[in-house]
């Protein structure tokens, strides 16, 4: 398979003002750049764009894919999207870090788990998936903590490492967290082990819901204060909004995000997570055999209708007919007996004595006559 690499930010918040228009024409001269959105593909060579510079000055989220191994992921957000102590939980030098602007609170969160191409799936449609991906932006602007778990799992290359605090509805997920998963090809199965821990979602009530913080910091402004916050919303963009909920956050003494406390290492998560597959593959042929002695039973009780299909096939004078009458033949060996499964054989080799390629198909299921 050929290189290929593709690369793509999204403007979420507002669309660019010609200035950051001009400096992100500037950092490459094959892509489609537009106010929304910046795009190139690559069969060889690579981008050299300044990329943290490009998400300061307007972009909101990266999405580099490549198919030797790259997938990465960058989100431009007014704050740390969680606190310091859950961060160094989360962080790995190289795999998942925070990078603060030099002055204010706004950061770069970036996400790029170690593979290579033989590790990974192949991507077909990388574009459609940031569709997916792109609100997650949004989610850890509000405070939900999900997404940053499911980094932690796709990033984390040590087993003896605890988990960060796992967040309420871990296994309820949203499109934009499945396409995460998707995205980093987290299993299922590690998904479903750490959830065990997880708390519920909050009811719409809970006086910790991300919205219901929003109504009690609101129920605390005078009118002056909401006429002015009205009209910032009114003629400013996506950011002035952004903003305000990083700001009501930081301003809760509630966490907006129900968690519980970390007890378990990432080894022991893939050891549960193990268990659950053997468990899951255990209960699948379960219900695979419970459902073969069905059908065998079904036919012990009426196999002149298996006759007749058997009989059906074999008219279709073709190969492939053949070998289908001499897998359903197999069938009635099962439920009735090989004896009478041979009878079987030897009534269809008298009734088509031509029929060569049909004493073929039945002598390699084991019926020779």
């Amino acid at each position: 398979m050929s290189e290929y690499q593709y690369v793509e930010f999204r403007a979420i918040d507002r669309p660019l003002d010609d200035e950051q228009l001009e400096f992100m024409q500037q950092q490459s001269s094959r892509a489609k750049v537009s106010r929304w959105e910046f795009t190139n593909e690559y069969h060889y060579s690579g981008f050299r764009g300044d990329v943290d510079e490009m998400l300061r000055r307007g972009y909101d989220v990266y999405l580099h894919f490549a198919n030797f191994g790259i997938r990465k992921l960058m989100f431009r957000l007014p704050e740390l999207p969680c606190d310091r102590k859950t961060l160094k939980t989360l962080e790995t030098q190289y795999l998942l870090k925070w990078k603060q602007d030099a002055t204010g609170s706004a950061g770069i969160l970036t996400v790029q788990p170690d593979g290579d191409g033989g590790e990974w799936d192949y991507l077909a449609d990388p574009a459609s998936l940031l569709d997916r991906i792109a609100p997650v932006r949004e989610m850890l602007i509000r405070g939900d903590t999900r997404p940053l778990y499911l980094f932690w799992l796709a990033t984390c290359d040590d087993e003896e490492r605890i988990e960060p605090t796992v967040p309420a509805g871990l296994n309820q997920f949203n499109d934009p967290l499945a396409a995460i998963a998707e995205f980093y090809e987290i299993p299922s199965a590690l998904i479903d082990a750490a959830a065990m821990n997880s708390p519920p979602l909050p009811d719409t009530d809970d006086a910790n819901n991300a919205d219901n913080l929003v109504r009690q910091w609101l129920a605390r402004q005078n009118k002056v204060e909401l006429l002015e916050l009205a009209e910032k919303l009114l003629l400013g963009d996506g950011t002035e909004r952004h903003i305000l909920l990083t700001e009501i956050r930081r301003s809760s003494d509630q966490p907006a995000w129900p968690v519980s406390k970390p007890s378990r290492t990432f080894g022991q998560l893939h050891h549960a997570s193990a268990e659950t597959e053997r468990l899951d593959r255990e209960a699948e042929a379960s219900a695979k055999q419970a459902e073969r002695e069905k059908e065998l039973k079904t036919i012990a009780a009426n196999p002149q209708q298996l006759i007749r299909l058997i009989d059906t096939c074999v008219a279709t004078k073709s190969r492939e007919g053949y070998r289908e009458a001499a897998a359903h033949l197999q069938q009635f060996a099962a439920a009735l007996g090989i004896e009478k499964a041979r009878e079987e054989a030897v009534r269809l080799q008298k009734k088509h004595p031509r029929y060569s390629a049909l004493k073929l198909e039945l002598k390699s299921a084991g019926f020779d006559g």
